[in-house]
């Protein structure tokens, strides 16, 4: 019984901490400057992730240049907004998870050429 007794408060401790999770994710998604920065970042991800795609197969340009927008804009950019409290650190960790699950569902979808083609001018820029 003592067994049972010590998963069952495990199984309550995760349960209390995805719903803090989740409560820190929507109170992050409500933030206009998150949203700012995520309309900023999810074209980029996107764009990696479509040239990252089996039909584009551009993965060492996509990845090199997610790295570039990575460290010289993204990062920055959400330091200094942590830095001048526009938002909670915590915060950045979920638009980075946001930005890469939508970087995810567009690497396993099919594109058409053309989508590569403008998924390769829109990382021109970096």
């Amino acid at each position: 019984m003592a067994n049972a007794s010590i998963f069952d408060m495990k199984v309550v401790f995760l349960v209390v901490l995805l719903f803090q999770i989740s409560l820190f994710a929507e109170e992050c998604l409500d933030n206009k400057e998150v949203k700012s920065i995520y309309q900023v970042a999810a074209p980029v991800y996107a764009a990696v992730g479509v040239l990252k795609s089996n039909s584009c197969g551009d993965s060492n340009y996509a990845e090199k240049k997610r790295i570039i927008f990575f460290q010289k804009i993204l990062t920055p950019r959400m330091t200094e907004d942590v830095s001048n409290g526009k938002y909670p650190k915590r915060c950045s960790f979920v638009i980075t998870n946001a930005i890469n699950s939508f970087h995810d569902d567009m690497k396993k979808k099919t594109h058409k050429s053309s989508s590569c083609k403008d998924a390769k001018s829109l990382l021109e820029m970096f």
